[in-house]
């Protein structure tokens, strides 16, 4: 249960700070119920890579996330000729959730990626050597949900609100884009959007304890 809204103005402007058009101006319960109701839109149930993650806390879905998907814990190639979002992305997941850091370049393509993504509200699926786009598929919204995961694990270890403020905006994205969503996209939407749910759940029970 969320508790009831009390010293919270943080949580309230960074919820503010999200593009959907939520009222959050009352209780911020009310953001999470209209996620939940935007999600089962679109998937059935909370049973993401073979777990029920309602059940579970926020590091055992990041480490299923890296269980069922083994080609994160695979660097990418040479990276300056140029590399797959959902590639980088999975393997910095890998090594925030293996080793707590990023090292050089992963800390720098994170960087630059969540500045693209604030200015043109865009990721795309590849990008050149020096982290320009190659190609224009910016519609894949497993890069989009992978992104808000990454994010969330960075803001869970530096509690820079920056980082779930990107996140959310990247959720607000993924269920309100409109754009097709495949099979191989509803695992990440579903870990994205509980992931989202139970780090601002447990920021309102510190404040409210």
């Amino acid at each position: 249960m969320i508790p009831s809204p009390g010293n919270m103005e943080y949580i309230h402007r960074l919820l503010n700070c999200a593009y959907a058009e939520y009222d959050v101006s009352d209780y911020v319960s009310s953001f999470m119920a209209q996620r939940g109701t935007d999600l089962a839109e679109i998937i059935s149930d909370t049973n993401i890579f073979g777990c029920n993650a309602d059940g579970v806390d926020t590091d055992s879905i990041f480490s299923l996330i890296c269980t069922h998907n083994e080609a994160f814990s695979s660097p990418p190639g040479q990276l300056y000729e140029g590399f797959a979002t959902i590639h980088v992305m999975g393997h910095v997941l890998f090594r925030l959730t293996a080793d707590n850091a990023l090292e050089s370049p992963f800390d720098e393509i994170v960087a630059i990626l969540q500045k693209r993504f604030e200015v043109n509200h865009r990721l795309f699926t590849n990008y050149d050597g020096t982290i320009r786009k190659s190609g224009d598929d910016y519609t894949d919204l497993r890069v989009y949900a992978l992104c808000a995961i990454v994010f969330m694990k960075l803001f869970t270890l530096s509690h820079n609100f920056s980082y779930l403020n990107t996140a959310i905006k990247l959720n607000d994205l993924v269920l309100k884009s409109g754009w097709p969503i495949e099979c191989r996209d509803l695992p990440f939407v579903g870990a994205a959007v509980i992931l989202e749910q139970k780090i601002i759940r447990g920021e309102y029970e510190k404040f409210n304890c």
